[in-house]
Parts: C-alpha cells; structure tokens; sequence
C-alpha cells in the first residue's frame, strides 16, 4: 500500500458516515419524540465526523508529501 492510502480510506469512510449522519440529523424533525433516534445527536455527530474526515485527509496529503520530498 501506498503511504498515506489507509488514513485516505478512513478519511473518505468517515466523510460518508458524516454525511449520512448529518443528513439526518438534518431532516429529524426539531419537534420529534426524544425517545428513538431523535435521542442522538446526529446533525452534530456528521460534523465531528466530517471535521476529523478533513483533518485525515490532510495529513495523509502531509504525509505523501513529505516522502515526495526525501
């Protein structure tokens, strides 16, 4: 495997699930009975997600680029 590629798998896997996640916590009604999957905090959970996507991402690229250079 090339350098960088798991945490690029895990980033673009977790970007996904965040995706997910924010959609639907995105379209949970505000007004939904808490008991269920309105209990969880979905919208919030996507965006943790999708910012340690993006923090992955960025460091696989650090990493291969780093190697590029030595």
């Amino acid at each position: 495997m090339r350098l960088g590629s798991k945490r690029t798998l895990a980033a673009r896997l977790m970007a996904g699930a965040g995706s997910l996640c924010g959609i639907l916590g995105f379209t949970m009604p505000p007004t939904a009975d808490p008991a269920g999957l309105a209990a969880f905090q979905w919208f919030v959970s996507g965006t943790l997600l999708l910012v340690l996507a993006v923090y992955l991402l960025a460091n696989a690229s650090v990493a291969v680029q780093k190697a590029a250079q030595d």
